[in-house]
């Protein structure tokens, strides 16, 4: 940041994520060194650091990244081309969490979505949830299939490597993935 003064509103966004981290981190949703949380900041947006512990991340651990550009500031999460990726594609989009849910990841891996339409506001929050196959972590490969899966999906399971969730703020796209993981936890796994 190099001691220059942040406006009000960066601060403010900044803070979002750092709760949005800490209550990720508190219901479990993310572990420390897992998943990735940004905000759009105009032509910009601000993305946790590689590694960081999203339940301990204080408002200085993000980085801001250029949407229109093609360098990744070093130490911004491995999946920065991700967040850009959907940024481009969905001016509407405000933030984006990526988290590695257990209940999530339970479906994923007997290829199940969870089954959003159970409740009323499951289907009015989340409507449609997207799916990608397995793709490198952090690969353009796996950017281009999540914006793919997101074309009118509030929300996209990533085979193996948990699920996105997007939403025109912190707090929309934060409640979008907590209560896919609520609805994850209550779909019942297939008879195999």
């Amino acid at each position: 940041m190099g001691g220059r003064t942040m406006p009000a509103g960066e601060r403010q966004v900044r803070l979002e994520l750092v709760m949005a981290g800490a209550v990720l981190s508190s219901a479990g949703l993310i572990r420390p060194g897992e998943g990735n949380l940004s905000v759009r900041t105009g032509a910009d947006f601000l993305i946790t650091l590689s590694g960081a512990d999203k339940g301990a991340l204080s408002a200085r651990d993000l980085i801001s990244v250029e949407i229109g550009g093609n360098t990744i500031p070093q130490g911004a999460s491995s999946e920065t081309r991700m967040h850009r990726e959907i940024y481009r594609r969905y001016p509407g989009v405000g933030a984006i969490v990526h988290a590695h849910p257990t209940a999530i990841l339970r479906l994923a891996s007997q290829n199940q979505t969870p089954a959003v339409w159970a409740t009323e506001l499951g289907r009015i929050e989340l409507g449609t949830v997207g799916w990608t196959g397995f793709y490198p972590p952090g690969s353009p490969a796996l950017a281009e299939a999540v914006a793919v899966a997101l074309a009118g999906a509030a929300a996209c399971i990533l085979d193996q490597h948990g699920a996105v969730s997007v939403g025109e703020s912190v707090e929309r796209a934060l409640r979008r993935m907590l209560l896919l993981e609520h609805h994850a936890a209550l779909t019942p796994p297939r008879a195999r």
